[in-house]
C-alpha cells in the first residue's frame, strides 16, 4: 500500500510541477519531500509505525538524499518488526475510522483536520473508499481556496485551487477560481511597473466577475494611473481615451473630471486642417 500511495504522489506532484512551470519542479518536488518527511517523523513519535513507514518511504521516493527521512525510516522498520502482522480487518476498521474523521471535520467545515487526515487515510490504504474520499478533499480544497481569497490571501488560495485540481481536473468551479486568483496576481506583479498588462488582467476579471475583491476600484486607479502617464508624454489625446474607460466605473466622478480636462488638451494638441489651397485645373 505504501508504494501505491508513493508512485501516486510522485505522479501528483509531477502534474502539479507542470502547472507551476517546469522552473519550479524541483523546488515543488523537495518541498513535498520535506513535508513528508515532517509526517514521518510526527508518526514516529506517536509509535504510528507504518504511517511513519509510509511518509518517510514517499520522502525518499521524492529526495533519496534525505538522510533524516532515511534514518527515520529504519527506525520505523525496525520497530515495526517485533509487532504482529495486522489483519485485513484490522486496516479496514483503522481505514473505516479515518474516513469518519474525514467526513466529520468536513462537516464542521474544519479545513486543516481534513487535509491532515486525508494524508493519513492516504498513507494507510490509498485505495479504500478512495472515490468518496477524493470527493470530500476536493471539496474542501475549494472552500478552503474561497476562504482564504476572501481573507486577501489569493496565493495561498490559488494553491488550494491547483490541489482540487489534480484530484478533479478542469472541475469548472476550481478552475475558475483559479484562473481569476490567477489573474489577480499578475495584475499586481506588473503595478506600477507596466499599467497595460496589469489593466489586462484586471479587465479580464472584471469581465467575469466584476465584484471580486478590490479588482473594479483598482482598475479604475490602474486606467487613471496609465492615463497620468500618456499625459506625462504629452499624449493627451491617448489619456483621454484612458480616463473615459475609468470614468465608466462606479466611483469614476474624478477620472470624468480628468477626462474632460485631457479632452481640452487633445483639441488644442489636433492641428486644424489646412485649406486645399490648390488652384482648381478649370479657373
Amino acid at each position: 500500500a505504501a508504494a501505491a500511495a508513493a508512485f501516486l504522489l510522485i505522479v501528483l506532484v509531477g502534474v502539479a510541477a507542470v502547472r507551476m512551470g517546469l522552473a519550479d519542479r524541483q523546488y515543488a518536488v523537495r518541498q513535498a519531500a520535506l513535508e513528508h518527511q515532517a509526517k514521518g517523523a510526527d508518526h514516529l513519535a506517536r509509535a504510528e509505525y507504518e504511517l511513519a513507514v509510509a511518509e518517510f518511504g514517499m520522502a525518499l521516493q521524492l529526495d533519496a538524499g534525505l538522510a533524516e527521512a532515511q534514518a527515520g525510516l529504519d527506525v520505523a522498520q525496525e520497530r515495526l518488526e517485533g509487532l504482529p502482522e495486522p489483519t485485513s480487518g484490522a486496516d479496514d476498521e483503522v481505514s473505516a475510522g479515518l474516513l469518519r474523521e474525514i467526513t466529520q471535520a468536513y462537516e464542521r467545515g474544519d479545513w486543516p483536520t481534513v487535509f491532515a487526515t486525508a494524508d493519513r487515510l492516504l498513507a494507510a490504504n490509498p485505495t479504500y473508499h478512495r472515490q468518496e474520499a477524493d470527493a470530500i478533499l476536493f471539496e474542501a480544497l475549494y472552500q478552503s481556496g474561497l476562504l482564504l481569497v476572501g481573507q486577501d490571501r489569493i496565493t495561498e488560495a490559488m494553491r488550494m485551487f491547483d490541489r482540487a485540481l489534480l484530484i478533479q481536473p478542469d472541475e469548472p468551479r476550481a478552475s475558475h477560481a483559479r484562473d481569476l486568483a490567477s489573474q489577480y496576481i499578475t495584475a499586481l506583479s506588473y503595478w506600477e511597473r507596466d499599467w497595460t498588462m496589469a489593466i489586462s488582467s484586471l479587465e479580464w476579471i472584471h469581465s467575469q466577475e466584476p465584484g471580486y475583491r478590490d479588482v473594479t476600484q483598482r482598475l479604475g486607479e490602474a486606467l487613471s494611473a496609465y492615463a497620468g502617464q500618456l499625459g506625462d508624454a504629452m499624449d493627451w489625446c491617448g489619456a483621454e481615451e484612458q480616463y473615459a474607460r475609468a470614468a465608466e466605473l462606479p466611483g469614476g466622478e474624478q477620472a470624468a473630471q480628468a477626462r474632460d480636462d485631457a479632452a481640452v488638451r487633445c483639441a488644442q494638441q489636433t492641428p486644424t486642417p489646412a485649406p486645399d489651397l490648390t488652384p482648381d485645373a478649370t479657373t
